[in-house]
């Protein structure tokens, strides 16, 4: 009887604890929508741990299609086709360093919004790199990752809390994941430039992110 009490109160206690732990990484109740496929997986056989190096502003300044948002509806569930003789395209597994900006999480879907750029200051713009919540990711391996990467980043720049803005400390990382065009926001570059007016006090420069992010460490 004694031990059926203790286990009572284990579970009881499991049970109080689980709302906390269930929603201290969430900030909206539903997934997103546009390239959300794309975004949330990466081909099969990546090396989901190390990526080929590109510098920061390579992708900083990455030219975006020249493509309508209707003409880029095409590519909804696909990739978009390779940019003449580049070496890096979408859909590849790329790793660069930059410095942590900026990082929150969005409502809309759920996704942590990250920029990195390759000065403390940022004048040379950020790079904005995105990874999902594993809820809304089907591959078990691919899931175990992203959930790693940001327990990594609430643990390490915002003392285990949702990221809110800035970082509490100013490092340098490198991040790792799949090369990917934010098509969804070409509507946006008529008006607000070729990074649809995306960045929080830093220019973003082009619709190109890394998405979804499979690996973050800090810089050696």
């Amino acid at each position: 009887m004694k031990a059926l009490r203790s286990l009572s109160a284990a579970f009881i206690a499991l049970a109080l604890c689980w709302p906390a732990l269930a929603v201290e990484d969430q900030c909206g109740d539903k997934p997103g929508a546009s390239r959300w496929q794309i975004k949330t997986s990466v081909p099969p056989g990546s090396n989901l741990d190390r990526g080929t190096h590109v510098d920061l502003l390579q992708l900083v300044n990455r030219p975006n299609f020249d493509l309508t948002p209707e003409e880029a509806h095409e590519y909804e569930n696909k990739f978009f086709p390779k940019q003449g003789n580049r070496p890096i395209q979408e859909g590849d597994i790329v790793s660069t360093i930059g410095w942590l900006n900026y990082v929150h999480c969005k409502d809309d879907d759920n996704d942590y919004h990250v920029q990195i750029s390759s000065s403390q200051d940022g004048l040379n713009g950020c790079l904005i790199v995105e990874v999902p919540h594993p809820d809304y990711v089907n591959d078990p391996g691919l899931k175990h990752h992203v959930a790693e990467v940001r327990t990594f980043l609430r643990n390490t720049f915002y003392g285990g809390d949702m990221p809110t803005g800035k970082p509490n400390r100013s490092r340098e990382v490198e991040v790792v994941g799949q090369l990917f065009f934010d098509a969804f926001h070409l509507r946006e570059v008529e008006t607000n430039g070729p990074g649809g007016g995306r960045g929080v006090n830093c220019s973003v420069h082009t619709l190109w992110e890394i998405h979804p992010i499979t690996a973050i460490r800090l810089a050696p």
